[in-house]
């Protein structure tokens, strides 16, 4: 594995800060004086910094402690009674130092490191929510229109929407159209009769079901997402203890998530923007013998109402009105 490769940027930027602040090595190899082996009369004073060559030079590192020097991708750079260094593989250790010395110092090492990397991001995570905070609003503003025009469709064809509900929610949102039609079949007696049978039609299918059948989701998701960001931005303070940091970066997690499905959402929505399945569920709606005609006139669905016709625009969009893309180059995984 070559440095980077399977690893997120979550993860490189934490290496980064811990190579800063000296309590991770890329290169252990390349420490001066390392012993080797460790003479048996010496004991360990501290783990000094971790190394984990598979993420960078690929490259295994043989240890100092085991018996048979074993090369290891992952371990320690320890430091000995007398201020020596040497390298000590990840679970080599234990044996070597007993179960509760090496307990305490990887224990000791992981709060250096943790609160190492959470005062390092501080700073970097507040410029991104300062950038991506007012995205999120404005992409609120996008997305509610969505809403908006789910539920006019929702009050203003009360059927039709039911409709389109139940087959989101019973048959994916497969436009079906059942009726029974006379078939001729031919009895045990070679004598050809008229029967009855079920034809099932497919007439469409909802682009984007769930759309109907929790239409304020993406709203909600976006709401929480905001305020994850805005909670986490309070407690990223310089003089935050450990365990509020930890939270804070939790909450921008959390948030992440969200933004996620926010965008699968609105994406969603943007396929239910196609004239050419509205107009499917219109031939679909009428074909189950509704009085209330619908039809496309241009970006309107039109119903018939005694001779008043009620009008509903769909909205007009493309992938790019959503801020998902500028939002993940500005905060990415």
């Amino acid at each position: 594995m070559t440095d980077g490769e399977d690893e997120s940027l979550e993860e490189q930027a934490r290496r980064q800060v811990l190579v800063a602040a000296n309590l991770f090595d890329e290169d252990p190899e390349q420490i001066a004086g390392l012993v080797f082996p460790i003479p048996a009369e010496r004991t360990l004073a501290a783990l000094l910094r971790d190394y984990d060559t598979q993420r960078t030079t690929n490259r295994k590192v043989r240890c100092a402690v085991c018996p048979t020097h074993t090369k290891h991708f992952r371990g320690f750079v320890g430091q000995l009674d007398d201020g020596s260094l040497a390298l000590i593989g990840i679970n080599c250790g234990e044996d070597r130092f007993g179960e509760g010395t090496w307990a305490e110092m990887s224990a000791s090492l992981k709060r250096q490191q943790e609160e190492a990397y959470y005062r390092g991001r501080i700073e970097p995570a507040r410029q991104q929510v300062e950038i991506v905070y007012p995205l999120l609003q404005e992409w609120a503003t996008r997305l509610s229109r969505w809403r908006s025009f789910a539920e006019s469709v929702r009050s203003r064809y009360s059927d039709f929407f039911g409709s389109l509900r139940e087959a989101a929610v019973k048959r994916d949102g497969q436009l079906i159209r059942e009726q029974m039609v006379f078939v001729t079949v031919v009895d045990e007696q070679g004598i050809p009769r008229q029967q009855r049978q079920p034809r099932v039609e497919v007439m469409g299918r909802i682009p984007f079901p769930a759309g109907f059948v929790a239409i304020t989701i993406g709203d909600r998701r976006l709401t929480e997402a905001r305020e994850c960001v805005k909670n986490a931005y309070r407690a990223l303070a310089p003089n935050a203890d450990l365990r509020s940091l930890e939270r804070a970066f939790r909450t921008l997690r959390e948030g992440r998530k969200l933004i996620d499905e926010v965008e699968e959402f609105h994406q969603g929505w943007i396929r239910n923007s196609s004239l050419d399945w509205w107009s499917s569920a219109c031939n679909w709606h009428n074909a189950a013998g509704s009085s209330r005609r619908l039809r496309v006139h241009g970006r309107a669905i039109m119903m018939s109402n005694d001779g008043n016709p009620i009008k509903l625009v769909v909205p007009e969009a493309s992938p790019s009105e959503s801020l998902f893309e500028a939002i993940a180059a500005a905060w990415p995984r």
